[in-house]
């Protein structure tokens, strides 16, 4: 996934990434129920830092 562009706005970091293709969270927990603790950690390592992902459709998901 590209990196368009990265910084901070009132002492929040933002990211802006490239739109992937496919169905954003809410549609997958309606069609196939609650995520797995697999699923949801994936291969990455626990962080106790917070972020939300915002669509450019006004969804999003913190995190």
């Amino acid at each position: 996934m590209k990196v368009h562009d990265q910084g901070e706005d009132q002492g929040r970091l933002w990211i802006a990434m490239e739109l992937v293709d496919g169905v954003d969270l809410a549609q997958r927990l309606q069609t196939d129920g609650p995520l797995s603790a697999p699923e949801v950690v994936g291969s990455h390592e626990w962080s106790p830092v917070r972020w939300t992902a915002r669509t450019p459709e006004g969804g999003c998901i913190a995190m």
